[in-house]
């Protein structure tokens, strides 16, 4: 009654108007709630005391909330709508919610996302694409990160003060997996344990023609086949890199991890964050290396120390391994470019090694061994005991498998070589 006494003095039609306009819910069981809450364009928080679970109703429902975060309510009860708001969608795209007081800045963020179509079906569907990877529907992540806050005021003396700072997550840090490879998603699965925040990202299947076709297609890779006998499995990691580096390049945030599934973090994963943040704050960089082949060192690296994670970055060198690495936005722009308008004559970490070589790249690497490990099969020549199989050794090659209508070019970056004795390799020579 009180509320409809409120906005008939408000209203410019009054009580009749109030009894129109005010619609108050029955009590329902739960998903009949969710339901009928995906009926609302728009939802206003409550000032002294926010919206809680409701909040996180609205967002699994796809409902934008206006809420505030400002000084004239420094309560955390006041606070909550804000923090389940942005941690309900990826990349904080639903920032622009929350106004900067509860008084006029409150009504104006109101009033614009209100009349504001576009506006409304953009931040709709962030939430819904949020119900799968952002970080309040992550238990797990959540989970992990009070197991570390327990850990560490378990080791602090009561001297100390009560504040307790916990590594950040890597921001969008994702791992290329290959489905088929039942030891690989396990170590998929043992880092994700570790890495709470990694994403999945499905590997392309060597072994499925159509799929590989489908993606050189639409990534618009141009393959060299007349200098590189590529294998399937090759030519799969290629598309499998170039379609993260393409998605990477139309989002908002400035820094990306991208780690194969048979990556290990020797140190442990606070480390890993630490170093990923020391990179992210170093010199500039288009890619920089997290991991670097054993024998491609140009010096005896330091080891990386867990207790006081030091990592800086130093100009890149030739190496091939694109096992574990960090890459910018304006980086994967000019990957994007490059794999768009480069004939591919060699596998991808050869590619990007050559980019960086050839000054097209912006390329560095850390300058300590121990950020990320390999435990996958390094050198066939070598056998290693319990290394995960190779992904790429061993499957058929390209040419001979590649579906019709494929399409290849002719190298001009390296031509044909002359026959030593004239004529062209293939002529027939006395």
């Amino acid at each position: 009654a009180r509320a409809v006494d409120r906005a008939a003095r408000t209203l410019p039609g009054g009580a009749a108007e109030a009894a129109d306009r005010l619609v108050f819910a029955d009590r329902a069981t739960r998903p009949a709630h969710l339901e009928r809450l995906r009926h609302a364009d728009l939802a206003l928080d409550t000032r002294a005391y926010n919206s809680h679970t409701l909040a996180a109703d609205y967002a699994w429902a796809g409902v934008p909330l206006v809420t505030a975060l400002g000084d004239d309510e420094p309560r955390w009860a006041s606070r909550v709508g804000a923090s389940v708001t942005l941690a309900a969608a990826r990349h904080e795209a639903t920032r622009e919610l929350i106004a900067p007081d509860w008084g006029a800045g409150f009504e104006a963020v109101a009033c614009r996302v209100a009349r504001d179509a576009a506006a409304l079906k953009r931040l709709r569907v962030a939430l819904r694409r949020g119900r799968v990877d952002a970080p309040l529907w992550s238990a797990r992540r959540w989970a992990q990160g009070f197991e570390r806050f327990v850990e560490t005021l378990g080791a602090r003396g009561d001297e100390e003060a009560a504040d307790v700072d916990l590594p950040e997550p890597v921001d969008s840090a994702h791992c290329i997996v290959l489905g088929s490879a039942p030891r690989r998603v396990e170590n998929y699965d043992r880092l994700v344990v570790a890495l709470p925040e990694l994403k999945r990202h499905r590997a392309v299947e060597g072994g499925d023609a159509r799929a590989l076709k489908t993606a050189l297609a639409d990534l618009g890779v141009r393959l060299a086949t007349d200098v590189w006998q590529a294998t399937v499995g090759q030519v799969a990691c290629l598309c499998s890199h170039a379609q993260l580096w393409r998605r990477f390049a139309r989002c908002p945030k400035p820094h990306f991890v991208v780690l194969e599934d048979d990556a290990v973090f020797p140190h442990g994963a606070d480390a890993f964050r630490a170093a990923c943040d020391q990179v992210a704050a170093g010199p500039a960089y288009d890619l920089c290396y997290l991991y670097v082949y054993l024998d491609h060192w140009p010096s005896p690296p330091k080891e990386i120390d867990p207790a006081d994670v030091r990592v800086g970055t130093t100009e890149g060198f030739r190496t091939w391994c694109l096992l574990a690495y960090a890459v910018t936005r304006e980086g994967a722009r000019k990957l994007q470019r490059l794999v768009e308008t480069e004939e591919i004559y060699a596998p991808v970490d050869c590619m990007v090694a050559d980019w960086g070589q050839r000054g097209l790249l912006n390329v560095r690497c850390v300058d300590c061994a121990g950020v990320a490990e390999n435990a996958g099969q390094l050198d066939m020549r070598v056998p290693e005991a319990g290394a995960l199989p190779s992904n790429i050794w061993g499957t058929g090659d390209y040419a001979a498998s590649a579906p019709a209508g494929a399409d290849e070019v002719q190298s001009h970056a390296m031509p044909h070589a002359a026959h030593p004795l004239g004529g062209s390799e293939g002529d027939e020579v006395d």
